[in-house]
């Protein structure tokens, strides 16, 4: 009774596999014509073997993301310096910085204490709130670059709203 019971889930699995590399091959098998050429072919392929990854839920959907991102660029869809593009830009960087810090805060209660100074000075009242966060958002932008001034005010934001 219990090997049915654990078959039946790696059978599922195996299945939701090889429909996820099926349907891209079947895909591949498509002639060519003018318009339809082996790249676009094969870019559909990748696409529709991460959208099928992330609609069946195989694994975590970054395993999908970084697999459609490099295989674009090694089945030589796009130059691999096209697909990294993104990463070189300041505002991924800053993102992924201000998700760190915002983590770091909420475990030391540092936005918590920010949240209660703010909701005590304004009264409780949220017409001030929302315009005391506006004062410190055009204060933020006076001193500091535009996407550091964004994620200052988010990250206040987020901890008077959490």
């Amino acid at each position: 009774m219990s090997t049915a019971a654990t078959a039946a889930p790696n059978s599922k699995r195996i299945l939701l596999w090889a429909v996820n590399f099926i349907a891209p091959l079947l895909l591949l098998l498509i002639p060519e014509t003018e318009q339809f050429t082996w790249t676009i072919k094969l870019f559909l392929a990748i696409t529709l073997f991460g959208i099928i990854g992330f609609a069946l839920e195989q694994t975590d959907n970054l395993v999908f993301s970084l697999l459609m991102m490099f295989m674009y660029g090694v089945f030589g869809v796009v130059p691999l310096k096209t697909v990294l593009m993104p990463w070189v830009v300041d505002v991924a960087w800053m993102t992924l910085g201000a998700l760190i810090l915002v983590s770091v805060v909420q475990k030391t209660t540092l936005l918590q204490r920010m949240a209660y100074w703010a909701v005590i000075k304004t009264g409780g009242s949220y017409m001030c709130l929302v315009l005391g966060m506006t004062t410190v958002a055009v204060i933020a932008r006076i001193f500091l670059q535009g996407t550091m001034a964004c994620i200052t005010v988010t990250v206040v934001s987020f901890g008077i709203c959490e």
